[in-house]
């Protein structure tokens, strides 16, 4: 992943990762909770 921002960065900053396939797996939903201030701002439907 390569992450370009000339207002924010002076050069494009770039990362690597390596990722494992599982095949015939599940995907799971992951969500944060992790500093909940802003939890009265979330609109769920």
């Amino acid at each position: 992943m390569t992450l370009d921002d000339p207002k924010g960065f002076t050069t494009p900053m770039t990362f690597r990762r390596n990722l494992r396939l599982l095949p015939d797996t599940d995907l799971i939903e992951y969500n944060c909770s992790e500093d909940e201030k802003d939890l009265k701002h979330v609109v769920v439907k």
